[in-house]
């Protein structure tokens, strides 16, 4: 939210690393001080190539591939701009300032700590890049790079560059000239995602689309960029966001510790009784055994606990749900014994980890607000 005075009623270009920003991206060089540039990561690399400087860049897939900044002078920004859950590496790169959103449900009541409810929604970096702009009221967007589709024979492919494509998946789509371009299956939602922001804020942002090849999207003007350059919203003004007191962060991080301390205590719990669980159905020959009632009510411990934990939800959520479906079809007691037996391994696996990762943050950054 410390970005809203430097975003409202500014001319706001969002660069994404489609083929076609070769076709004009030398024009940013020279673009009026009032406009600012947005820049995915992914789009360093080239912005970098052509000694261009973007005002902020974004951050929102949570993989390591803080490479593309290798030749970016990040001090020369104002900031980044980073998802909560993204890559250590990220933040370890030196920018004056950083802004961090929450891309994912917020664990350990961060949100709250912080001050903050905002998630940044988008499928991909370049739509949260946008919905940046839009949801603090830039005068204009303007998109460049934005191809969605398969330009020329070439596509951005992140980091499945390379990848042969299977032309059996795709799609064909209005392109930018008018003509129909082929686009895959997940370029295509993103499409959908920028004309609803069209629908949403059209009325009140002017919306360019400036990328000069790929896909036509529906609520955008398709104008050049030299054209959409002209267009200028308020000049700059210095943009000095208010500094977070030691005070106030000495109450963050304490109620950040009071959070991790309760992870914790659920994922101790979790292990003990997942440990629990394997002893006991190991002893069991039958389903008539009587220590079946004493397995279930463990059981029902166990699941209330992982009902508890947002850490464990998001690492093991999948593997869990799935060994449940089978241990429901299990046709015999043995089948569902051994996936009982699979199950409380996969527990006692990530919360073990978890719990180990979680007091390693505790003894480090937290250590000051440890408590008795």
């Amino acid at each position: 939210s410390a970005l809203e005075s430097e975003i409202k009623g500014k001319h706001c270009i969002v660069v994404s690393p489609g083929p076609s920003l070769e076709k004009n991206i030398e024009l940013l060089k020279n673009r009026d001080t009032s406009q600012l540039l947005i820049a995915v990561a992914q789009a360093a690399p080239a912005l970098a190539k052509h000694s261009i400087d973007a005002d902020f860049l974004v951050v929102m897939d949570p993989l390591n591939y803080s490479w593309v900044l290798d030749h970016t002078d990040c001090s020369k920004s104002k900031g980044l701009i980073i998802g909560d859950a993204c890559h250590t590496s990220f933040f370890e790169k030196e920018f004056p300032r950083v802004y961090a959103f929450h891309n994912v449900k917020a664990s350990f009541s961060v949100d709250k700590i912080l001050g903050s409810e905002m998630l940044l929604p988008g499928g991909s970096v370049s739509v949260g890049a946008a919905v940046l702009a839009l949801m603090f009221e830039a005068s204009h967007l303007t998109l460049v790079g934005q191809d969605l589709a398969i330009s020329e024979g070439r596509y951005y492919g992140g980091y499945g560059e390379g990848v042969e494509l299977n032309a059996d998946c795709m799609i064909s789509v209005p392109g930018y000239y008018g003509n129909q371009v082929a686009t895959k299956p997940d370029y295509a939602s993103f499409i959908r995602e920028f004309e609803r922001l069209a629908l949403l804020y059209g009325t009140k942002t002017k919306l360019n689309n400036s990328t000069e090849g790929g896909a036509f999207i529906d609520g955008f003007d398709h104008i050049p960029l030299a054209d959409a350059l002209r267009m200028l919203g308020e000049q700059n003004t210095a943009f000095t966001p208010e500094a977070i007191s030691d005070d106030e962060i000495d109450q963050r991080l304490g109620a950040l510790a009071k959070g991790l301390k309760a992870e914790r205590d659920v994922l101790t719990e979790t292990y003990k009784i997942a440990v629990e669980c394997s002893r006991l159905i190991k002893k069991i020959a039958s389903p008539s055994d009587p220590k079946m009632k004493v397995l279930k009510r463990k059981e029902k411990k166990l699941s209330l606990c992982t009902d508890k934990s947002p850490t464990l939800q998001i690492f093991c959520q999948l593997e869990v749900a799935s060994t449940l479906r089978q241990i429901k079809n299990a046709r015999s007691f043995e089948d569902n014994k051994s996936l009982s037996i699979k199950l409380y391994a996969t527990l006692m696996k990530a919360s073990g980890r978890l719990r180990q990762e979680i007091s390693k943050q505790l003894e480090t950054a937290l250590s000051p607000h440890m408590g008795s």
